[in-house]
């Protein structure tokens, strides 16, 4: 499969390191600088450099495309690939919103083209082990799952060079960032929760830099943090009555153990690459003309989505438009 790639950031780096374990060829690129679509090209030996991905789409070099740019473009650019027939493959958050996404999804069903959501953990076979090994521990009790990373820009926005991570015009911070991955595992292992409380230390671009969720289920609670603006060593961890299952890093599933008693049994694999499982999903539901992953359907998109723009909106994070 021919796949074109919008966007030269850091996630496309590790788009290209995980593509080579999967049936796809990235065979075009596109970025904001066409300097730097260029460069990518160079460095990754990509046959055809765009210098936006309207070129790229009138080409019709490519069978699919992988989005990742800034989360705010997300919708337009999307919409713009459904229309040119072309499947697509997301970056997280899928959209800025679940309106956005509940439109996108019934354009391309509408023009028999998959959409994906690029939310890694949740095609890993980590994760299925984790979904199989739940009843272990018993009745659950709490979640407290955490993702919280120093971001490598801060130092530039406290310098006031007000890099990209950090500017509400691009539908950015902690939130959209790093809390997607912690309610997309939250949300496809129990679902919605029935209430929810959030909130967030804001930066003076209105953009959140640290967050803290608490959601309420009928027998538990749950308790997620993110932050872009100090870091935590903390391991998430799903408690129940009977037992306790530690994840290392929720991000990717790595480090997956269960902890009974004394005892502590590793449950996740060593992978070579989290991020080539979805995109061998991808390159499988297009081959097998499915409108939907089986791992992650349109409805558990929305669900997530739906749950993050609750969150965010309380915590008084409300982009353009909205």
């Amino acid at each position: 499969m021919r796949i074109g790639i919008i966007g030269t950031n850091f996630v496309s780096d590790m788009f290209m390191s995980a593509v080579k374990y999967t049936k796809g060829q990235v065979v075009g690129v596109c970025s904001g600088k066409y300097e730097n679509a260029l460069k990518f090209k160079d460095k990754y030996n990509i046959d055809y450099a765009y210098k936006d991905y309207f070129e790229m789409f009138n080409d019709k070099k490519i069978d699919a495309v992988y989005v990742a740019t800034p989360n705010v473009t997300h919708f337009e650019i999307v919409k713009y690939a459904i229309d040119y027939g072309y499947h697509v493959f997301c970056e997280k958050p899928f959209m800025v919103n679940d309106k956005q996404a509940k439109y996108i999804f019934e354009l391309a069903k509408s023009k028999n083209i998959y959409v994906h959501d690029g939310i890694v953990p949740l095609y890993t076979e980590n994760f299925k082990k984790l979904k199989d090994n739940l009843h272990k521990i018993g009745k659950i009790r709490r979640i407290v799952f955490s993702f919280e990373k120093y971001s490598s820009r801060y130092d530039a926005y406290l310098k006031g060079e007000n890099p990209t991570t950090f500017k509400k015009e691009l539908a950015n911070g902690a939130l959209m960032d790093l809390g997607v991955y912690l309610l997309s595992v939250l949300i496809a292992l129990f679902d919605k929760p029935s209430d929810i409380i959030s909130t967030s230390i804001k930066l003076e671009t209105g953009v959140d830099g640290l967050s803290t969720m608490i959601l309420k289920y009928k027998d538990f609670d749950a308790v997620l943090m993110c932050s872009k603006i100090s870091t935590s060593f903390i391991k998430s961890e799903i408690q129940g009555e009977e037992g306790v299952i530690t994840i290392d890093k929720i991000s990717l599933m790595e480090g997956i153990n269960l902890i009974k008693k004394d005892e502590i049994i590793k449950i996740s694999n060593d992978e070579v690459s989290s991020f080539a499982y979805q995109i061998n999903d991808f390159i499988q539901n297009i081959e097998e003309k499915n409108l939907e992953s089986k791992c992650v359907k349109h409805d558990l998109s929305l669900k997530i989505l739906e749950v993050l723009t609750k969150a965010r909106i309380e915590s008084g994070i409300i982009y353009d438009d909205e």
